[in-house]
């Protein structure tokens, strides 16, 4: 297994060293990962980007999330620290296609119930698919910012649908998958 592949990390930042991420078994490489033995080291390097909801100029912001691209929001959501950044007003958008796709659903719920972000979750085989009207009908968009992170199309679209609403590009930002 000497591929490089990138991965979107899910650990809050910690003093202990320990880093989580997700992968979503898709081809070769990322279904063997899960057969690597304990104690196998391996070289990691990054993080890469500025995909942090800290970088951003607003302390209103919209999170959207696709599929397995909920891996970095669950990580900045680990990240919130619910004392200090009470000032953070974050709706949380998941989106898979079916319910066995709705991963970390308690975890995500239970960090909402500290208050800076609200969780929306949206099953598109029973709720249809999300669209900026969708969002901008349960909160605020006014001065968000938008962060993005799921399939190629999915990003593409809500970026062409929330700059039709009257939002700038350079409030909305995405996780691409690729370098």
């Amino acid at each position: 297994m000497s591929e490089s592949h990138p991965f979107s990390i899910a650990s809050r930042k910690n003093e202990s060293g320990e880093l989580s991420i997700v992968i979503k078994s898709l081809g070769d490489y990322s279904s063997q990962i899960k057969k690597m033995n304990l104690g196998t080291i391996c070289f990691i390097e990054g993080p890469f980007g500025n995909f942090n909801y800290k970088n951003a100029t607003s302390k209103r912001q919209i999170w959207l999330a696709g599929g397995i691209g909920i891996t970095p929001f669950l990580g900045m959501a680990r990240q919130v620290d619910f004392e200090k950044d009470r000032e953070y007003k974050i709706d949380l958008f998941y989106t898979v296609k079916n319910n066995a796709e709705l991963v970390f659903d308690d975890e995500l719920s239970n960090l909402a119930k500290n208050g800076s972000i609200v969780f929306h979750k949206n099953i598109s085989s029973k709720d249809g698919h999300i669209t900026a009207d969708t969002i901008a009908k349960q909160c605020d968009t006014t001065g968000a910012e938008i962060f993005l992170c799921g399939p190629s199309g999915f990003m593409t679209s809500l970026r062409e649908q929330f700059i039709n609403l009257g939002l700038k590009n350079n409030q909305i930002h995405s996780e691409e998958f690729n370098f």
